[in-house]
Parts: structure tokens; sequence; C-alpha cells
């Protein structure tokens, strides 16, 4: 019995030691396997554990308005981070920060008892805060150099600009849409960490060196920006409007001079304003254009030669009915000849030039204008607005969208369309960005190619309807006494949401136009939405753009019409050597107070006459005379001659038998058909 069990013993003790044996070669090979055949890699798997990569964010370009001053600009500034395991007292810690950088307790608390090495507390701080926070000395809390945004001008041209986050990426407008010539190349740092994940401040190698972004220069002037910026917010608190927006553009290169969205923001602390606040009304909103839209309506027309000038409408006095249903106009007319339609803004009298175009030619007309589709501006979110396929259109549609009523547009299709008027008939795509690189090597924003979009002969028409509009028609208070401006004008009824009909007493005001006239130096399209009190785009947005043009024009340092006809003014003082040239050959003249001999009329003779610039004016009916014989009556009668055209005269502003003061500007058209 005791043989077997010592026997048993025996087993068991060769078991164990054959297992402790076994142990031990498995210890030895594995220590073999890690220390020779697998060697390299676990010391380069080693060395990677005790790295860490810090990632380094670039400096971001400048935005540059068009003369070099700057609007968005990157500045250093610290951001607060923690190291959750140096900290003792977690909860004093998390109190003290939530005081100090205004963040909530429990927010603080939660990345404080994270089990990482590294968190953000809160980035790109205001210099008083991260003052308090290192004056704090609190343990485990240090601050990180960053690159912060920083605009200078706060709110100017806020929806333009745009923003960029706190990892310096665009969110919006500009900042967006040139991100990656903005961004530039993030950088890295590799860092030696310890056994308890601490950075060492010594092995520390530079991986990639961050690339500074480039520079971007914008088509927009600040100072014009400012001043339409301006007059667009007195407007708006004036008539307490929903929204509103104003663009400037250089009709003949599409540079945007100006780009205002109403209300606006502050740049710097974006991130208190709701989105819907940070939209450019300018293309982001759709809207129903309105009477302005009556100038594609009367392009078509003219370019499919189904009207003239002269031609007589009857305006229904105040109505019609298309299929079955009733459209009324702002105010009864009789019978109005197509250039007065526009100048009185007439809807009757629209539609009926619509009618004569028919509904496929006219929508293949606004189509090829550009409507419904986007411009192509370099700015994101530009809404196409919409222009329904014809075969969608029922059978009061052609009237409808002959007016501006049952489409919507942006605010820069219309601008553009305007532009072309100015432009000869050659629309040209708007832009935002003028070029982008650094001082010295900036490289343009080459100019895109035009498109005609009609005739010269149907441009010029519209412009000097425009001028009528202004001078004597809804336009009126766009006008300036120092420069002659083209306009029209626009009011819309707005459409309920459901889009089925329209509501009461909420407009959409507006006003287009370019100045000066003669040449003009920029279209700008005055918009705003909802205005209470007044509701005619002619007493809301008419003004604002009287206003805003004035400013610019000074700016630009463009002649007005006293320093542009100051020999016409005149005539009797110092002048070209030609002068009896002008005033040579003619007969005689009735003002309707005296005659007036015109024949060898020298400069002697002029200077005896210089009572006339004192004396009110009768202007004489110019009807049938030559252009020369108009010209030079109007100079010896000190007013200031605005002739279009060639040949005899067929219609003038003021009227014969107006009285009018000295300096007064009178507009004759000439038309071929004889006359000296």
């Amino acid at each position: 019995m005791e043989g077997k069990k010592s026997g048993l013993v025996t087993t068991r003790i060769v078991i164990i030691v054959l297992f402790f044996f076994s142990w031990c070669a498995a210890i030895v090979v594995r220590q073999l396997d890690l220390q020779v055949h697998k060697r390299e890699f676990l010391l380069a798997k080693k060395a990677e554990q005790q790295k860490g990569l810090i990632k380094l964010i670039p400096r971001r370009g400048i935005i540059y308005d068009r003369h070099g001053k700057v609007l968005a600009m990157s500045v250093d500034v610290d951001s607060i981070y923690a190291t959750p395991f140096k900290i003792k007292n977690i909860e004093k810690t998390a109190s003290e920060l939530s005081r100090k950088l205004n963040l909530g307790y429990r927010f603080v608390l939660s990345k404080l008892t994270s089990n990482k090495t590294f968190v953000w507390i809160k980035r790109k701080v205001e210099p008083a805060e991260a003052r308090a926070v290192l004056e704090a000395g609190l343990e485990g809390i240090y601050t990180y150099k960053e690159n912060k945004r920083y605009y200078p001008h706060g709110t100017l041209a806020a929806s333009l600009i745009g923003f960029a986050g706190v990892d310096n990426d665009g969110l919006a407008g500009c900042e967006y849409q040139f991100d990656k010539i903005l961004k530039g190349k993030p950088g890295a740092i590799i860092t030696i960490k310890d056994a308890k994940r601490n950075w060492l401040s010594t092995g520390q190698l530079i991986k990639a060196v961050p690339t500074a972004g480039r520079n971007i220069y914008l088509t927009i002037d600040s100072v014009i920006q400012h001043y339409l910026e301006y007059e667009i917010d007195a407007t708006a608190r004036k008539f307490d409007v929903k929204q509103a927006f104003g663009i400037i553009m250089d009709p003949r290169s599409g540079d945007i001079l100006a780009m205002a969205s109403y209300p606006g923001f502050d740049l710097n602390k974006y991130f208190r304003f709701s989105p819907d606040v940070h939209r450019n009304r300018a293309i982001h909103i759709a809207f129903e254009p309105g009477s302005t839209f009556k100038l594609t309506t009367a392009a078509a027309a003219i370019e499919n030669n189904l009207v003239a000038l002269d031609e007589k409408f009857y305006c229904g006095n105040g109505s019609i009915i298309l299929a079955s249903q009733q459209i009324k106009d702002h105010k009864p007319f009789g019978i109005l000849s197509f250039e007065d339609i526009l100048v009185y803004s007439s809807n009757i009298g629209i539609i009926k030039v619509g009618l004569k175009i028919g509904k496929e030619p006219f929508y293949r007309k606004l189509h090829f204008y550009g409507f419904g589709e986007k411009t192509g501006i370099d700015l994101p979110g530009e809404n196409p607005g919409i222009l329904r396929d014809v075969k969608e259109w029922s059978g009061v549609s052609i009237g409808s969208i002959s007016f501006g009523q049952e489409l919507s547009i942006n605010g820069l299709q219309m601008t553009s369309f305007v532009s072309a008027i100015v432009n000869g008939g050659s629309m040209v795509k708007p832009r935002i960005l003028a070029g982008a690189g650094n001082i010295g090597e900036v490289e343009t924003n080459s100019d895109e190619p035009e498109r005609k979009i009609m005739s010269k002969h149907t441009a010029k028409i519209l412009a000097e309807i425009m001028e009528k509009v202004v001078i004597r028609g809804t336009g009126k208070k766009a006008r300036l006494d120092e420069y002659i401006v083209a306009g029209k004008t626009g009011t819309a009824q707005k459409v309920l949401e459901n889009g089925r009909a329209y509501e009461e007493g909420k407009y959409v005001s507006s006003f287009i136009g370019f100045a000066p006239a003669e040449d003009p130096q920029f279209v700008m399209y005055i918009v705003f939405d909802e205005p209470k009190f007044l509701s005619d785009g002619g007493d809301v947005a008419a003004p604002t753009f009287r206003n805003v043009a004035l400013k610019v024009l000074r700016y630009m340092k463009i002649p007005s019409r006293e320093e542009t006809h100051f020999f016409y003014e005149y005539p009797w003082a110092e002048g070209p050597k030609n002068m009896d040239y002008f005033l040579a050959d003619f007969r005689s003249f009735d003002n309707g107070k005296r005659k007036i001999e015109f024949t060898n009329y020298s400069r002697e003779r002029i200077s005896s006459e210089r009572d006339i610039r004192y004396t009110d004016m009768v202007i004489p009916d110019f009807t049938g005379k030559g252009y020369r014989q108009v010209l030079e009556a109007l100079v010896v009668m000190n007013l200031m001659p605005n002739l279009k055209g060639t040949g005899v005269a067929y219609d003038q502003y003021p009227k014969a038998g107006s009285l009018v003061k000295p300096h007064s500007s009178c507009m004759v058209l000439f038309r071929n058909g004889g006359g000296s």
C-alpha cells in the first residue's frame, strides 16, 4: 500500500517538474522571440507609444478689400487646457475655471474627470480670461498659443465676408468659399511622453512646419460698403422692415463693389446670432420682384420687334380679365404709350405687352436672360429662384410674370440684367474675388467672357426709358440735382406661404438703377421686405438709392453736372476757343418773355446778356428742331442740355410751356428724319 502511495507521489512530482520546465522553456522561447526575432518591431512600437502628436494650426490668410484695407486677419490668443491627473482638488479647480471662463460647472467638471491626459477647457479666450486663469495658479491648468480670426470692422459686410470657427475652418461667406486658399497647411510636433503620459520638454521634433494661408483681395470697396449699409439700416429702422439687402455692381467688369444685408451681425461674435441672421440675403433669398421685372418684358418685346416706343396701349382703366381672373393696376390708366407704361409702371399695360410676346417666346427670353439659374458668382448658397417651365403656366401666368409675380429671383440676377442694359446688351458674370496671393505675388482673377443677351438698340431704349422713370415717373424720389439718374421702381405684393394667394398689406419694395446715366459707374439694387407705413418702391427704396448714389459718386470723384457742363451754365465765362462755332448761324428764339437774336452771337454779345442767369425760363417747344439748334438755345437760356439721339427733336422734358429755374436740366430726344 505504501509502495503505491510512494509511486503516486513520484508521478505527481515528475508532472510538476515537467510542467515547471515546460513553463520555463516557454518563457525562454517567448523571450527569444521578443528580444531577438521581434526586437526591431517592438522597439519601434515602444517609440511610437512614447510619442505624442500636437497639430500646429497655420496662420490663416488675410482678407483685403479692393484697395488693400484689412477685412479679416488672424491674431495670437491663448487657449486653456488641462492635464487632469495632475489636478489634486478637481471640484475646487472646476469651480474656479467655470467662474473665470464663464462656463458651466458641470461642463468643466466633466472635462477634469476625463481619463485623457490632455483636454481643452476653452479655446481662444479673451486676454482678460487668460490672465485671470494664469494668476489663479491652478495645478494642471495651462495656456497654449493659437490663432484666432479677428474682423477689425465688426459688422461691415458680415454676411459677405463670413466667418471661421475655432479650428480655423471657414464656415460661411468668403471664409468658406475660399477656405482652401486661406487655410494653409497644418504642421505637427512629435513630442516624447514619460510613463505617466506627461509631455517632456526635451526630445521634441517638428514633423512638419505649418504653411500660412494665402491672402485674398475682394472686389468690394469698404467705403462704398459702409455707405450702402448705413443707408439701408436707416431706412430699415424707419419703416420697421423684416429684412433688406442692397447690391452695388460695376456693370462692365462684374465686380461687386458692395453687398449688404439687414439685419446684420458682429463677425467677432457671430456665435451669438442665429443662422438666419448670418444669411447673405442678396443671393440666399428668392422673392417676387414686382415692377422692376417689367424691364425684362419690355426687353423681350423690343428684341422681337413687337412694339414701338410711341405705340399706344389701352390700360383698361385699372383692370383686366385673364382666364376669368381680374388683375388690377396700382392706379387706373387709360391710353399709355409703350414708353409710359414703364415710366408710370402700369401693370395692365405691361400685361398687354406680354400677351403680344406670347408664352413660349417670353419663357425662352427669360431663361436666356438667366432667370431660374444661378449667376455663378463665387459665393456659397446662391438661390437660383424659380422660373417654372412654360408647360406649367396657367392662363394667368403670362400676365402675372409680365409684371414680376408668379416667379422668384435673387437680387443678383436682376442686378446682372440691368448691368447688361448699361453695358450695351452684354452681360458679365458677377464676381467677388479680385485676386489671391501674398504681397508682391498676387494672382488676379481673370475676367469672365461677356454674354450678349440683347442688342445695343434695345439696351439704349431701355436705358433712356429708365431715365424718364426718374425724371417724370414713379422714380422721382431717386433724382439727384448733381447727377442724372436712371432706374425702375418695384412694389410686389407678397405671396402666402402656401403659394395660393397674396397677403394683404405685405409688400416687397425695391428700386434698381444706375448713375450717372450718361456714363454709368455702377448699378445698384435696393430691396426692403415688408416695410410698414409706406409700401411703394418709389417711396421706400428710391430715396435710399438716391442717398447712397450721391455719396458713392462723390467718393468716386465723378464730376457733377455743374462741373461737367460749366461752359453750358456760364457761357459768358472763359470757355473753349471755338465757342463762336456753337453760337453761330442762328436766327432767333422766343423764350416766351423776350426774343433773343442768335445770328453771329459772339462772346461780347453773351456778356451783355448776363441777366439770363437770374431769369426763370419758359421752356419752348423743341419739336422739329435740329440737334444744334436745341443745344445752343439751351446754352443761351442757361439750362443744362441732356440730348439723346440724332436728327430732329420729337420729345422733351420738361414739356413746352413749363417754367424752370436757371441751371435746370432739359432732356430732348431726337430721331432721324431731317433737321439741321
